[in-house]
């Protein structure tokens, strides 16, 4: 009964070291470094366009490079994070406030209710403060619509 126990312990142990030493990146891709650009590899190959890894969504470009700051992607303005991850929400860029939808596409030329506030996005998607909007309304310095 020991000598069984013995091996079955023994080809446990075995099985055991073959799954922690098989490389899990024959199956996911990695993230490699090439002097300060970054880049996204699976199966040999640098990932390009929009990729979603984990939960979060990065552009790579053409050459594999992930991008950070402002993209435009066919025509929709996207704002990657520096660490290159899309925003979403609110972002602060040169000074400005900008909104990007949950899709990553930043809003422009339109109102936006949040929380019950109402917000004016200009033409160059930065928040407007302290003026009135197009169709006539007051925007205080927060942006909120005040009549």
């Amino acid at each position: 009964m020991k000598k069984k126990l013995a091996n079955l312990l023994a080809g446990t142990a075995l099985l055991c070291s073959l799954l922690v030493a098989t490389p899990l990146s024959a199956y996911a891709g990695r993230w490699e470094q090439r002097a300060d650009d970054w880049y996204y590899v699976e199966n040999g190959k640098s990932a390009i366009g929009w990729k979603k890894i984990g939960s979060y969504w990065y552009f790579f470009n053409d050459n594999g490079t992930m991008r950070k700051g402002w993209l435009n992607n066919n025509g929709t303005w996207y704002f990657l994070n520096a660490d290159g991850v899309m925003k979403k929400g609110w972002a602060r860029s040169g000074g400005k406030w900008y909104f990007l939808f949950d899709s990553g596409a930043m809003a422009h030329d339109c109102w936006i209710n949040l929380n019950d506030r109402w917000y004016y996005l200009t033409s160059d998607g930065s928040l407007l403060t302290n003026g009135y909007t197009p169709d006539g309304y007051r925007v205080d310095q927060n942006g909120e619509w005040i009549g």
